[in-house]
Parts: structure tokens; sequence; C-alpha cells
């Protein structure tokens, strides 16, 4: 008995299967090129692939016909896209892909990060030579392009890459490279990426943490893709937004163990991404929550003498409570203007695990602040451990740095009494100089030192 052979015909769109037009071809498994007779007037035509001999609805292939319209601008291209659609639903030996006239892809979904073939039909020579392509979009985004490729005249297909995330895409042509004008744009295929599950999994090595100590932090089912993707852990405020995120690392596939260092008291989180740069809800895979103690009912972070220091004199500064991070992360206790800008010390100096002392030079007569800060370089609220206030001023016997006669004649030598002066200052080599009224510090007349 001889076998049933496919073939391909048209008809008015919504005819019955016996209602083809003109000539029909018959079809082989292979890929190939028929012609069809032209049509008798302008309308709404269907390409039809039968799989039998007879034509009837029982061997119409399941979805396998291209709607297209007829005019008279663009019949020529519109019937042969329809037709080679037909064909390469053919050449498949089945159903029609997804896709219309213009475009197919294989199927409607896709996993993350693989490759799609894209198969195009009807391209002219001259949207080839005008540089036609076929570009991925996320459904609603005109401007945010992804994997994309030129394509040529005729029939042809093209790989592209699906996008690293889950969601609703699209694949357009265009005639044009660049260009998001309607009259440019030649159709679009919807089609769906499904995220490839995520199980990572985060643990620490405790719930509760000293301020300024280490967090050891083990991430667990870390996948390749994830390691793609840039995962990372890192410590949050408890609530805070996903872009408000403060110390992290990446994560690499399979089980990693990482330390971070604690900040200040307060409640936190330590979350797991499973990709780098996102805002996105679905992107965080879990959450831990921690506590940084507050130690300061228990640590005696800065000790001064007294409260109260002679102008440019020196000061001694007792720091407990220093850990072994701190050190790393260059912790200082330094002088600040009182209620003064996180940015900006009179002076500093670095501190040393445990306890330990620290010798500043006291600046000019106001109200100050011994500040200790865990880490240098930062100037984050969070990072300012503590601040004890102190005055620097005289004592109340003092009358004045000098004392100077106020009107001399042109040439007289000036004979000047100087009270207060410090160790510090001497060590610094103060100086008294006779300046123009209102001229610069640096542009004295006559300077007398020692």
């Amino acid at each position: 008995m001889k076998a049933a052979r496919a073939w391909i015909g048209k008809a008015k769109q919504g005819a019955k299967s016996s209602g083809y037009i003109g000539n029909y071809k018959y079809v082989s498994q292979n890929s190939g090129k028929v012609l069809l007779d032209g049509l008798p007037e302008n309308g709404t035509y269907e390409v039809r692939f039968y799989q039998g001999s007879d034509a009837n609805d029982a061997n119409l292939a399941r979805d396998a016909s291209v709607t297209f319209t007829v005019d008279e601008e663009d019949s020529p291209n519109v019937v042969a896209a329809a037709i080679a659609a037909a064909v390469a639903a053919a050449a498949a030996g089945t159903d029609m892909k997804h896709g219309n006239e213009w475009i197919q892809l294989e199927k409607k979904t896709f996993d993350a990060s693989t490759q799609i073939l894209v198969s195009v039909f009807g391209i002219t020579e001259q949207m080839e030579k005008d540089g036609a392509h076929v570009v991925i979009y996320e459904q609603g985004n005109d401007r945010d392009y992804r994997s994309w490729s030129s394509v040529k005249a005729g029939t042809g297909q093209v790989t592209l890459n699906t996008p690293d995330s889950g969601g609703k895409y699209e694949v357009r042509l265009y005639r044009v490279p660049d260009s998001h004008k309607k009259e440019d744009f030649v159709t679009a295929i919807p089609f769906t990426v499904e995220d490839t599950p995520f199980n990572g999994s985060i643990q620490l090595d405790d719930d509760t943490f000293d301020p300024f100590t280490l967090i050891f932090v083990t991430a667990f089912g870390i996948t390749e893709q994830m390691e793609k993707n840039r995962a990372y852990v890192s410590i949050y405020k408890k609530g805070a937004e996903h872009s408000d995120y403060g110390p992290y690392e990446r994560v690499s596939a399979g089980t990693n163990l990482t330390a971070f260092g604690t900040s200040a008291p307060g409640e936190y989180e330590m979350r797991l991404y499973r990709r780098s740069g996102s805002d996105k809800d679905e992107d965080l895979l879990t959450s831990v929550p921690f506590t940084v103690k507050d130690a300061s009912s228990t640590i005696e972070w800065i000790q001064l003498e007294n409260n109260t220091h002679q102008p440019f004199t020196q000061m001694v500064c007792t720091v407990s409570g220093i850990t072994d991070q701190m050190v790393k992360d260059r912790a200082y206790a330094g002088i600040y203007k009182k209620d003064g800008p996180l940015r900006g010390s009179v002076t500093y100096s670095y501190v040393k695990a445990g306890t330990s002392q620290v010798t500043l030079n006291v600046p000019g007569e106001g109200e100050y602040e011994m500040r200790l800060f865990c880490k240098d370089n930062s100037y984050q609220a969070e990072d300012l451990v503590t601040a004890i206030p102190f005055t620097v001023a005289h004592n109340p016997s003092f009358n004045g740095w000098m004392q100077v006669e106020k009107t001399f004649y042109p040439f007289m030598k000036i004979v000047l009494t100087t009270t207060g002066i410090t160790d510090m200052m001497t060590r610094e080599e103060a100086y008294v100089g006779i300046y123009k009224k209102g001229t610069n510090h640096d542009d004295p007349v006559s300077v007398n030192s020692g």
C-alpha cells in the first residue's frame, strides 16, 4: 500500500478543508521551497499543511496553517513568507511551531541562560542591506534589549541567548538597527523564560554577636548558574531595601565559608541573593536575622583624664574593648568639634587591641568631643562607636597671651610679654609676628620665634 503524501495548499480564511484555491504542492520531510500560484484578489488567506492525500479535517495538521492578508502593497512578501513558514512546519514533520509568517520559535517556554533557535522568513535583500535583525526584549520594555542577531535575505535561522532571569519576553524583528520607530518594527513573538530552581541557603555561627567581632557565614547549595549570575551574601539592617546593602561577598558553586565584621549594636539580617544588581523580591533567596549587642553597659570605650583641658597642651585618652577586627579595620580615636560632621577631625590616633592609651594635641578654646570610630575612612554613623564631650578653656587666672603697647613710632623696637606658652607650643615652634591688619597668616612683616 502506498504511503500518504503530505502537501501544502492555500485557501480563504475559514474555508472548508476541501476549499483550497489553485494548485497545491507535495512536500518532503526535508526543508525546501515550493511555489504556489498567485491569488485572485485581495483578502485574508491561509497556507495549510495536510498530512494525508485527501483535503479533509482529519488530515489537516493541528495548528499547521499560517494566516496572512493579501493587499496591493506587500502581498508578494507576505505570500512568500507564509509559504516558507508552512514548508518549515512540513520539514519538521508535525505541527507548526510557535510564531507567525515572519518568525518561528521552537516552543513557547525556555530555561534561563540557554540558547534559542529562531527561524526567520521573507527577509528581502533590501532588509538585509538595511541591517534587519531579531532581538529579545522584556515585554513592555522598548529600551533594554538583550541578545540579538542580524538576519540574511530569504529564509534562515539564527541563535539567541535567553535572559538569565525568568519573565515574559518577546523576539522582535526590526527592519533597521538601533531604531524603535513604529515603521521599522515588523513583528514580535512572545515567549516565557522559566527560572532555574534555586535552593541556596545560609547559616551563621550564632545569632547574637559582640560589636566589631567576626561573623562566620556558610552558604549551601550554590548552583553554577548562581555563580554565573554573581550571587552574593550581604549584611543588611533589619527591614532595609534591597539596594541598601552593607558589606558583601560573592559566592561560588557548592558550599562557601566567609566572614564579616560586625557593625555597631542593632538588629541586622544576613541575606543571600541569587544574582547581583537586582532589587526584586524573587531574587532574595533567604534571610537570617541576627543581633549585635549593645556593649556600652559593660565596656567603657573611652576615658579622659578630666573634662576640661588647657589650650595647646596634650591630653591622654584611654580606650578599651578594642577587638582584633577593629585593629584590622584601623579603628581610631579623634578630636572633633562638638556636634560637628563625621568628617574633619582636628587630630586623631589609631588604637591597639584591648586597652591602651593615645596622646593627642589639644586645640584652641572651644567645645569638642573625643570620638572612637571602628574603622578608618568611614564616615557612616553606624561606624561611630562612642563620643565623649570635653571643653578646652584657660584657667580663670589667665590674663591673655601677650601684653604690648598699642602705639609706636616708625622703626622702633617692640617689646612684648607672652604668657601661657605651653610645652607643646614650644615643641611646635610657636611664634609671634607683626602683620598688616587684615592680611593673610602667611604674610607677616616680621616674626620672632622661641
